[in-house]
């Protein structure tokens, strides 16, 4: 397995890994975030000792690899199935070297790992527990799509004292696949209801109303005639429970960018993950388009969706109205540099 992005991806320990494995696990800020069992000193042979009992793991008990940068490896990333009525369950562990540190390098190899677990094995859930202490390790979970479930209270005893540790966890998440042609219409009506039921506390109901499921309907299908737009959708069974559309850019001054035009989620399944995955499945699309940058526009009182999109990188390039009957309602742009590439597994 090889998941390659810019800079950033995974790949199988290799036993001429060791020197660089040595040198970045062999810090006692790194180790002080770990659990114990791990020697300090650490060195070359030790992480020699850890490449051959990693590559000759049972299959299927764990999945572990280098994180990489640069072609180099900085760090290791595992997840490790739990047994008996746990066995659709794993945990995960991770570290970098420290000059890697805050560069966004352990949330895109999290990303990356999440993704291959979910989409070539039967877990179902993936749970990290850092120290409460471990700021840098939450963030980081939460920025890639975990959700905090909870302490665990004087739950580990680590350097002499007694810790807490803090549960994250996400769950595999419903598939997302390409709409046909003939599912445009739900798509229309679940994007309309969608957008009324986020917006009829912000926008007076001329706004709400300003386009019917029919209307929308019919530019969907002049869209994806044209080949202009695509339509994305997560299911839960046979229901709809979130729905995208992108397409070219049409703000002014961005005509190259991808923009993604609507991307909505239903009520029911906000604050559970699913718009982390969904947002981030649109993204990857829009990037092997070829799109540089990824633009998209929110109402400006719309704080939660902003917040949303500032969470996944977006920053505000401008503002703008849009006048709708008597009234002018203010829009925030956000836009995010494209920084990876189509996924290759070798």
């Amino acid at each position: 397995m090889r998941l390659k992005e810019l800079g950033v991806h995974l790949r199988p320990w290799k036993i001429e890994d060791a020197p660089d494995l040595a040198a970045a696990i062999n810090n006692k800020k790194v180790l002080d975030n770990l659990r114990d069992g791990i020697p300090y000193p650490y060195t070359e042979k030790d992480a020699l000792e850890f490449i051959g009992a990693t590559l000759s793991a049972e299959k299927d008990s764990q999945y572990a690899f280098a994180i990489c940068y640069d072609r180099k490896a900085i760090g290791s990333i595992g997840v490790f199935r739990k047994e008996n009525v746990h066995r659709f369950i794993a945990e995960m562990g991770y570290y970098i070297a420290e000059p890697y540190w805050g560069k966004g390098i352990t949330t895109e190899a999290i990303k990356q790992m999440c993704s291959y677990v979910f989409e070539n094995t039967d877990i179902v859930r993936i749970f990290a527990e850092p120290y409460a202490t471990n700021h840098a390790s939450c963030r980081v979970l939460e920025k890639a799509g975990f959700q905090f479930e909870g302490v665990l209270r004087q739950n580990a005893i680590k350097n002499g004292q007694m810790m807490d540790m803090k549960m994250y966890a996400i769950i595999k998440p419903p598939p997302i696949t390409l709409a046909p042609r003939d599912d445009l219409y739900k798509v229309a009506a679940f994007l309309n209801e969608c957008w009324q039921s986020a917006y009829r506390h912000i926008v007076s109901g001329e706004y709400l109303n300003t386009m019917s499921v029919e209307e929308r309907y019919k530019e969907f299908l002049k869209r994806f005639d044209e080949g202009s737009s695509e339509f994305w959708v997560m299911r839960e069974l046979d229901a709809l429970i979130g729905a995208a559309v992108f397409s070219k850019s049409f703000t002014d001054g961005y005509p190259d960018d991808g923009e993604i035009m609507a991307i909505y989620l239903h009520h029911d399944y906000i604050g559970k993950g699913h718009g982390h995955v969904l947002f981030t499945k649109i993204e990857e699309a829009l990037s092997e388009k070829g799109y540089a940058h990824f633009i998209l526009d929110v109402l400006s009182e719309n704080n939660r969706a902003i917040t949303f999109y500032k969470k996944h990188g977006y920053e505000i390039v401008t503002e703008r109205s849009i006048k709708l009957g008597e009234k002018n309602y203010p829009i925030t742009v956000l836009r995010k540099q494209n920084n990876s590439r189509e996924r290759v597994r070798t």
